[in-house]
């Protein structure tokens, strides 16, 4: 993910990648439904695709206007979503392991790794300067990073989560984690969870 982009986890978790010197990647550990959009179009994309965020009410009462956030789970209504800037986080030298976990109680932990820009060219003169899949080519490298008012050598993210509790950084559970991604999937810019 590059600055800009909002990692969506569900209704109850949310990552924003505020700066960073390249593309930053996330590992997932949640059975929550995962979504990536442009921070801007956040609120927008959360009240046209809610159904998609939620899961269904399981009680007999119908709800007629479909805003989902005034429907009362059982331990009630959840505060609204607020932000917490969390501290700079330290790029890798390779993305052979992440380096900090952000743990968003009750939604799960995201795996963050994230090279610097000189670590980034290294790795693209190694392999291919574009990830390519099938019918399409996805540009991974953010040229939009490149004025010296922007560029930072550490990764900055807001998380959010419902009355911004619960949100805690760690040490990596699963440093290896992202080797094992699979596949990125057609059209987005997700990967499989199958190899």
């Amino acid at each position: 993910m590059r600055p800009g982009l909002t990692l969506l986890m569900g209704s109850l978790g949310r990552l924003d990648v505020l700066k960073a010197p390249s593309s930053v990647y996330f590992t997932t550990f949640s059975h929550l439904p995962i979504h990536i959009v442009s921070t801007k179009e956040v609120d927008e994309y959360k009240s046209r695709f809610s159904k998609f965020l939620m899961p269904k009410i399981k009680n007999n009462s119908v709800n007629t206007d479909n805003n989902y956030n005034n429907t009362a789970g059982p331990c009630g209504l959840l505060p609204p979503m607020q932000s917490k800037n969390l501290d700079p986080i330290e790029t890798v030298p390779n993305l052979d392991q992440s380096n900090i976990d952000v743990v968003l109680s009750g939604a799960g932990w995201i795996s963050v790794a994230g090279l610097s820009k000189t670590n980034k060219k290294l790795l693209d003169e190694k392999d291919s300067e574009e990830i390519s899949t099938e019918n399409s080519v996805v540009d991974d490298d953010n040229d939009n990073n490149n004025n010296n008012e922007l560029f930072c050598a550490d990764i900055l993210l807001a998380a959010w989560t419902p009355g911004a509790l619960g949100i805690s950084l760690r040490k990596p559970l699963i440093p290896y984690a992202i080797k094992r991604r699979g596949h990125r999937l057609k059209w987005l810019r997700e990967f499989s969870g199958i190899r």
